[in-house]
């Protein structure tokens, strides 16, 4: 092991300790070493091109972001629990100081994740005269899922759906989903769409409290490009796995195919892990 990051959420008390104890643990161990939070996304990118893996002592929602902002790189993800369910980490937070070594000898599995790409194109008809040709394609990378829907008023949006180019249907609904099989423990399940293993190769689509409109969860090789175009006069916006919002304009178009990046996370648990942890943590 080369290089090695240990990134904290600085919000979690026990996250922030932890982190001091172990980076001092690892001072010497291996070539590189260096300590960050995982809100400081300039340094975390500009760093990332020279790491072997990223240690991320947090919660879920902390392991997502850092993970968007290092799987370009091909760096490698250790989760350390220190938030509530825990689905993507792979120590706790007593087991850290005593496993960890483990891991900067090698030895451990990588579990690779498919991640989707979406990038917005703006309507010409809504954007403004001076840019209405030259606006340009916006790219977003996501581990869990890209939703599109309303923002605040109590009304439905219209979704136009297209896989591969050929309409699919119009949802009429608070907005849909497109998840991976990571988001799919995440958004899509409350949504009531089905559990994929994570490291499947397909996608999940489903409406979210669709009215009077194809209801079903819909399950999708992962060579697809699904088209999502809005229709509202309301405020609208595109989310990317929760975590950042992209308005939307009436007539906008998203359009989600899975990303050419791979998250990759070290584990050391069988490779069967996944359907205790879900029996565990979703009982």
């Amino acid at each position: 092991m080369q290089s090695v990051a240990v990134i904290y959420n600085r919000q979690l008390a026990v996250a922030v300790g932890l982190a001091r104890d172990l980076y001092q643990s690892i001072v010497g161990v291996v070539s590189q070493a260096w300590l960050g939070t995982a809100e400081d996304e300039v340094t975390i990118r500009s760093q990332a091109g020279g790491l072997d893996l990223a240690v991320v002592l947090g919660g879920d929602g902390t392991i997502v972001r850092i993970a968007k902002w290092v799987a370009p790189y091909g760096v490698s993800i250790l989760g350390i629990n220190c938030g509530q369910l825990g689905l993507l980490s792979e120590l706790t937070v007593e087991e850290t100081m005593g496993k960890v070594p483990l891991f900067l000898k090698g030895d451990y599995w990588l579990e690779e994740r498919l991640m989707l790409q979406a990038k917005v194109s703006r309507c010409a008809d809504a954007a403004e005269p001076s840019t209405a040709v030259s606006a340009p394609e916006e790219s977003y990378l996501a581990l869990n899922d890209i939703a599109v829907g309303r923002i605040g008023a109590w009304r439905v949006v219209r979704v136009r759906t297209t896989i591969n180019d050929e309409l699919w249907t119009t949802y009429k609904a608070d907005g849909v989903i497109v998840s991976t099989p990571t988001g799919t423990t995440a958004y899509s399940l409350a949504a009531g769409g089905p559990i994929l293993h994570p490291e499947s190769k397909n996608l999940v689509l489903i409406p979210i409290c669709p009215h009077l409109t194809w209801s079903v969860p819909l399950v999708l090789p992962a060579e697809v490009r699904i088209g999502l175009q809005v229709f509202t006069s309301y405020e609208a916006a595109m989310s990317v796995d929760g975590q950042i919002d992209v308005p939307l304009r009436n007539g906008d178009k998203v359009e989600v195919t899975v990303a050419p990046v791979v998250s990759r996370f070290a584990r050391r648990k069988p490779p069967d892990y996944f359907y205790q942890a879900i029996a565990e943590k979703l009982r």
